[in-house]
This record gives C-alpha cells, sequence and structure tokens, in this order.
C-alpha cells in the first residue's frame, strides 16, 4: 500500500544508473539488500504493483543445485 519505489532508486540497484549524490536516498536498505543478494549469487527483481507501490523478488539458488 505504500507509494512504491522510485524509478531512479530503482536504476541505480539494477545498474542502469549512477549514484547521484543530489537525487539518491540517504537509506541503505535496499542497497544493502542487493549486496546480500549478489553475493550470495541470488537475483533482486523490481516490478510495479497496481494500484500503487512496488513487488521486489528475491531469489537465490538452492544449495546444492547443479550449475
Amino acid at each position: 500500500d505504500g507509494p512504491g519505489i522510485p524509478e531512479m532508486e530503482r536504476a541505480v540497484l539494477t545498474g542502469e544508473s549512477e549514484i547521484e549524490p543530489l537525487l539518491h536516498g540517504s537509506g541503505l536498505g535496499l542497497w544493502l539488500v542487493k549486496l546480500i543478494v549478489g553475493r550470495a549469487d541470488g537475483t533482486l527483481r523490481f516490478d510495479e504493483n497496481e494500484p500503487r507501490g512496488s513487488v521486489v523478488t528475491i531469489a537465490f539458488p538452492r544449495p546444492g543445485a547443479a550449475d
């Protein structure tokens, strides 16, 4: 039910944009999530939620799964 994640924040987290100090938020939450997910070879996906908000999907490989 929240306002969602602004497009500029999603672009930074997905690597589509550089961090702009004047535009980037001050929070560390999603950046920390991205770091942890990346180090665990996981994936992080952002989607719009209707009528508003965002859906963040985190997936990790199963332990022992074949590459």
